[in-house]
């Protein structure tokens, strides 16, 4: 089944006014601080609404299931949703998003390294919503041959984290590899965040497509690699931890 995938992205920070004019005085902006995530998106016929909280972390997966919902393959790959439409399918975002941001004046003497912005004492602050595009859809790489049922499939899943471990995948040969940081990092224990190094280890796979010509997509808590042809493939694993 031929198929081609276009990824919506969501651009946080950008939007509304520089400065503004409040009781006469010019307040700088500081910040994006919320908003809402409002916008339809069209794919042929298809009317797909969704709205969601600005700042919640989970949206492009929320997102994903909407397409879900609507019969389309779609996952969530890095900071975009992705999702897979027949070859030629039209697709437009109608965009009704807004943002909240905050602005101040500073009217205090600052004669620390504090961010002058950061004591009340010596700041006036507001907030101005705007209206602002923040919902975008590109096309997303080359047509693909959407897996059928009798295409070979794999799924990789890190059942166990540690410290200043090494997780490979070799596909035909090729290697994909990610790391944790050392226990003494200052972000060590960031860094053992189950559901990060999922998506950086499929980003380091897709990473390598043109060598080993396969795909790979984070369901849930693993990750699925098929071959962009549908053919066969050898797949390895390590990690060190004997999983």
């Amino acid at each position: 089944v031929k198929t081609e995938r276009f990824r919506l992205t969501i651009r946080r920070g950008a939007g509304g006014a520089n400065h503004v004019t409040h009781q006469g005085l010019k307040y700088d902006k500081v910040r994006v601080t919320g908003g809402r995530i409002d916008a339809e998106v069209k794919v042929g016929e298809k009317r797909l609404k969704f709205a969601f909280d600005y700042n919640d972390s989970r949206v492009q997966q929320r997102i994903a299931q909407v397409f879900k919902s609507h019969g389309f393959d779609a996952w969530q790959e890095d900071k975009n949703t992705v999702f897979e439409v027949p070859v030629g399918t039209k697709v437009s975002v109608s965009d009704y998003s807004t943002i909240d941001v905050k602005y101040a004046f500073y009217f205090g003497s600052n004669t620390s390294d504090q961010d002058p912005y950061d004591d009340p004492s010596s700041s006036g602050y507001i907030t101005r919503t705007f209206s602002s595009s923040v919902v975008h859809a590109h096309p997303h790489g080359k047509s693909v041959v959407k897996p059928e049922p009798e295409t070979p499939v794999a799924y990789v899943w890190i059942k166990q984290t540690d410290y200043a471990v090494t997780y490979t995948v070799s596909i035909n040969g090729h290697m994909s590899q990610i790391e944790t940081p050392e226990a003494t990092s200052k972000r060590a224990r960031a860094g053992l965040n189950t559901e990060k190094l999922t998506r950086d280890l499929a980003s380091k796979i897709n990473e390598g497509r043109e060598k080993h010509g396969c795909i790979a997509e984070v369901w849930e808590s693993a990750i699925k690699i098929y071959h962009t042809t549908g053919a066969d493939f050898d797949i390895k694993t390590t990690d060190g931890l004997y999983n």
